[in-house]
């Protein structure tokens, strides 16, 4: 038996009709979400950063659009963002559209951009932390 290293991640693509395996690449992510126009696949790890692939027909089924772009700062439309312009701060206040602080993540709250969901109002905070499971917050403009 080898060594195994958890360190090493696959980005494996399917096809639904089939349930064959078409393609199977090697990312240094271990967190994946789909862009918001669902054309690109990002991979992150804990440390911010995401490899974004791009979901392709034909010839190329994946094709890696960047080494690494920052989760907290990425450009527009990244997968971690709200769609109603709520953001987290690098000190971990929840700004508003309006970017007035709305409330200030308490410790146990905090993660990586990665490790939080946006869908409208809501923000769900996923994380091995303290908290048995994952904080879902209802955010007024």
């Amino acid at each position: 038996m080898g060594d195994f290293d958890e360190s090493i991640n696959f980005l494996h693509i399917y096809s639904i009709s089939t349930g064959e395996g078409l393609e199977r690449k090697l990312t240094n992510g271990r967190i994946t979400r789909f862009s918001p126009d669902g054309c690109d696949i990002w991979c992150a790890n804990d440390e911010g950063e995401a490899e974004v692939w791009r979901v392709g027909g034909g010839q190329k089924v994946l094709e890696r659009l960047a080494q690494t772009v920052n989760i907290e700062d990425p450009p527009e439309g990244y997968p971690w963002g709200s769609s109603r312009g709520y953001r987290v701060t690098n000190d971990w206040w929840i700004l508003g559209p309006d970017r007035k602080r709305l409330l200030m993540l308490p410790p146990a709250w905090q993660s990586y951009a990665v490790q939080r969901v946006w869908k409208g109002r809501f923000v769900a905070l996923i994380h091995g932390g303290p908290a048995p499971g994952p904080v879902i917050l209802e955010l007024d403009p």
